[in-house]
């Protein structure tokens, strides 16, 4: 193991009260700073929860050697108590399940109602109240809701706690992870551990930082990256800016990255400066590597991005081999061939239910609109632009060029997906937020996730990053930006 930085060590000896908080950069060793902080207290009893599964797994073998340390993710511990009651039922609640739950809503806005049904359900199992308090927050809000009326939405709060009940009872409903992890909380769980330590910890969401601060028993230490927080969308808000207004919170930095050379970390600083960052990224200086010859890495935005690249690709190279990080089933190209079915009336060959209950395409895109659901809106562009070709035959060249990590030419990923994973070799392609185009075309807002989304592309690259020279802002761009485009934190 190599000798620890000052940075490392000083939270290794960290002496504190309740909460400890470290705001760690991108490839500046968080797992190894853990072990040698749970090593250092072989006495204490000690459980690291994990953000998802493979990084639960990379935990238990970094950890295997220290008796006193349990890691587990914060839904395992809730499917162990709760959630294996539920595993038959485990599906994606839509907004098309919770129509008929509405029927004082004029069909009009029937879409439009169900969407927000299922947004304050979902918010509800992703926060930290108990129903009567959540009801209330929102009642309070209602107004803010100007396009359904406050009326409408009144009454959908009105029947918020019937539906949660059918939505735990009812065993003809799809039921999601997030709700049991909800019940778990609910049931106010006692842990048996003297210090928790909460991995990933930007992207946690309000029910999981209950769970841990009402363990009164435990310290508690939250580890990430704020600048990573990419999962607002699956309910995650960044603990490590919200636990940091507490009284007697210790705050640490982990600011030297063992991953990135110092030019690739001088192309991810500008975004961090515009982001507020008040300790600078520091990358390695090491000799260059440019005759490296890795598989290449390309990280999209967007599935609609990466399936156009990858189509692009095999007509520049008949023989290319992907590899799809996640598996390529797991970027739900299945979709687009259904909705190309859709569009032809092929309803026979329509794989999923839920797109099986659409008369017609015109019907679908309709939904997707009135009930926002954005990823479906973004399918049906892809299909769109593919109208007249035949995309069913394009996933099946996809499929017959995905291989293992080893054997690929090039690997296909997401930002979302390739967070955790680092490459020698990286390409980003230009489907994510261009400040520089931004500011030329005066669009004046954008999402502080989306910021966040273009440094965690950035820093998955070891060695050398591919990147459209619009994306390397500098100094300037970022204080112009700072005074043209508003930056909203959700």
């Amino acid at each position: 193991m190599l000798k620890p930085t000052l940075e490392q060590k000083a939270i290794v000896d960290a002496n504190f009260k309740d909460i400890l908080l470290v705001n760690a950069y991108a490839g500046t060793g968080k797992t190894s700073t853990l072990v040698q902080f749970a090593q250092a207290r072989p006495k204490e009893k000690i459980l690291v929860l994990a953000y998802n599964r493979s990084m639960k797994e990379e935990g238990e073998r970094k950890f295997a050697h220290l008796p006193n340390v349990t890691v587990k993710t914060m839904h395992s511990l809730a499917y162990g108590a709760i959630g294996k009651d539920y595993k038959e039922r485990f599906g994606k609640l839509r907004a098309y399940d919770l129509i008929n739950f509405l029927d004082d809503v004029t069909k009009r806005i029937r879409y439009k109602s169900a969407s927000l049904l299922l947004s304050y359900i979902r918010e509800f199992a992703n926060s930290a109240y108990d129903m009567e308090a959540y009801k209330e927050i929102k009642y309070n809000e209602v107004e803010r809701v100007e396009e359904l009326g406050i009326r409408t939405v009144q009454y959908i709060l009105s029947k918020l706690p019937e539906i949660w009940e059918r939505i735990v009872n009812d065993s003809s409903m799809p039921f999601e992870h997030d709700f049991y992890l909800k019940l778990y909380q609910l049931s106010n769980p006692a842990l048996p551990y003297s210090i928790i330590m909460v991995d990933e910890a930007q992207d946690i969401s309000g029910v999981m930082i209950d769970i841990v601060l009402s363990q009164k028993n435990a310290k508690k230490v939250f580890i990430g990256d704020k600048y990573q927080q990419i999962y607002s969308w699956r309910g995650a808000i960044n603990s490590l800016e919200m636990l940091s207004t507490i009284d007697g919170v210790k705050t640490l930095y982990l600011s030297q990255s063992f991953r990135c050379r110092h030019d690739i970390v001088q192309k991810a600083n500008p975004y961090l400066q515009l982001l507020n960052a008040s300790v600078p990224f520091k990358g390695l200086f090491k000799a260059d590597q440019s005759d490296i010859q890795d598989p290449l890495a390309v990280i999209a935005r967007t599935n609609a991005g990466l399936f156009d690249y990858a189509v692009d690709e095999i007509e520049k190279n008949p023989c290319v081999k992907f590899h799809f990080v996640g598996g390529i089933n797991s970027y739900n190209f299945q979709d687009l061939i259904d909705i190309q079915n859709l569009i032809f009336q092929r309803r026979e060959a329509i794989y999923d239910k839920f797109l099986k209950n659409f008369e017609s395409f015109d019907k679908l895109r309709e939904y997707a609109y009135e009930a926002n659901e954005i990823d479906l809106e973004t399918k049906i562009d892809i299909v769109l632009k593919h109208k007249n070709e035949n995309i069913s035959k394009l996933v099946t060249e996809l499929e017959s060029r995905s291989t293992s990590q080893k054997d690929a030419e090039v690997i296909l990923t997401t930002g979302h997906k390739s967070k955790g994973l680092e490459w020698n070799r990286v390409k980003i392609l230009d489907d994510f937020a261009n400040l520089t185009r931004m500011l030329e075309e005066n669009r004046i807002i954008l999402k502080k996730e989306e910021i966040n989304l273009i440094y965690v592309a950035i820093t998955r690259a070891k060695e050398k990053l591919e990147i459209d020279k619009d994306y390397i802002i500098n100094d300037f761009t970022v204080e112009k930006v700072k005074r043209n485009i508003f930056i909203v934190k959700e």
